[in-house]
């Protein structure tokens, strides 16, 4: 690293973020465009195919061919989508690591590295969402089916009975609002953990509450910063579209079509722009809190210069799942240290100290 590891402030996460950031931009850009890209394409195809059937002569087949369609692609898109999110997260918990302990990355050794345990990482993503959106959910559903039935019985269907279950809707929605927030401050660092330490899913999740324990404000200025970032990207990107509408000739009635498809698309567009350009931020600086979190916590400032002083062994490298080749070379980069290292050579084994005695005074006599 740059400087010694040692625990540091919000400004200084932030600070570092930005520098490792910007001297890799197009690499944790690249690393950050597949979900972007999965969801761009079949978004597209989706209103593409809208689009002529719209534009076809409306009957019942070609209705049923569109909604046949349509289905098929979401049915593509999800697990497509799960999946590109799954490993761009885990390759950027990769290359914030090795960025962090000032490593070089590429994207094709980003991937490459977490490409053989890339089942995992698909299962960790899943966990994660389900941690975080399944118990507010089903809060959701029950009260919306309480409040359903206790109107049907009541057969109140006055305003003030209608302002009254309005009011606790929106508490109700605020609360799992901050509810999940909250488990989402409290998981963060599982993408970390898992690649940096070699964990499942489960114990990643449990490891990432753990270590999220004492700086869970201070993520949550993250997740503002770049939450306000993507928003003024959008801005940014979004305004020359609108001047679209009024460039003449397109603002017909007879292009008002085309000029609304051209729309959608451009969207999605930037949808897909601000999406690869800022999640490298919040991967970075996970990452880097992950780091801080364990220097604050275990110390791990003294473990790392110690294990550069070679006096502490390397962990063992993880095994390739049985589902992917093990695309995997010796010469990769480990997610904590630089180059994998070479095979020890075989050395002879100590003679005892007798024999060694015997030899020499033969040798001398």
């Amino acid at each position: 690293m740059t400087s010694p590891p040692h625990p540091s402030t919000l400004g200084e996460i932030l600070d570092r973020t930005a520098n490792i950031y910007r001297a890799n931009f197009l690499k944790f850009l690249g690393i950050a465009a597949p979900p972007a890209a999965v969801l761009l394409g079949c978004m597209g195809a989706i209103v593409l195919l809208v689009t002529m059937s719209t534009g076809a002569q409306k009957n019942a087949a070609a209705s049923l061919a569109m909604g046949l369609g349509v289905l098929g692609l979401v049915l593509i898109a999800v697990p497509l989508y799960l999946g590109a999110s799954a490993l761009s997260s885990a390759a950027l918990s990769h290359a914030g690591s090795a960025a962090s302990l000032d490593e070089a990355i590429t994207i094709r050794g980003s991937y490459r590295a977490i490409w053989k345990q890339g089942w995992r990482y698909v299962g960790l993503y899943v966990l994660q969402g389900l941690a975080i959106f399944l118990g507010p959910f089903v809060v959701w559903m029950i009260a919306v089916t309480v409040l359903t039935v206790m109107a049907t019985m009541t057969r109140q269907s006055g305003a003030a009975a209608g302002a009254a279950a309005g009011v606790m809707m929106l508490f109700l929605m605020a609360a799992l609002g901050v509810i999940v927030i909250w488990i989402l401050l409290m998981v963060c660092m599982a993408f970390p953990a898992s690649v940096v330490e070699n964990l499942g899913p489960w114990t990643a999740l449990k490891r990432a509450a753990v270590l999220s324990k004492g700086t869970r404000w201070r993520i949550l200025v993250l997740y503002l910063l770049g939450a306000a970032i993507g928003y003024i990207v959008s801005i940014v990107l979004i305004l020359p579209v609108f001047f679209l509408a009024f460039i003449p000739g397109l603002n017909t009635p007879q292009k008002s079509q085309l000029l609304g498809t051209i729309l959608v698309i451009v969207f999605y567009g930037i949808s897909f722009a601000v999406q690869a350009v800022t999640k490298p931020i919040y991967g970075i600086a996970v990452v880097l809190f992950y780091y801080d979190q364990r220097v604050r916590k275990e110390g791990f400032d003294i473990e790392l210069l110690m294990r550069q002083a070679g006096m502490v062994a390397e962990p063992a490298a993880a095994q390739a799942a049985p589902w992917m080749p093990a695309v995997a070379r010796a010469d990769e980069t480990w997610p904590e240290r630089g180059p994998a290292p070479a095979q020890a050579e075989a050395q002879p084994e100590p003679q005892p100290a007798g024999e060694v005695a015997r030899e020499t005074e033969g040798g001398t006599a």
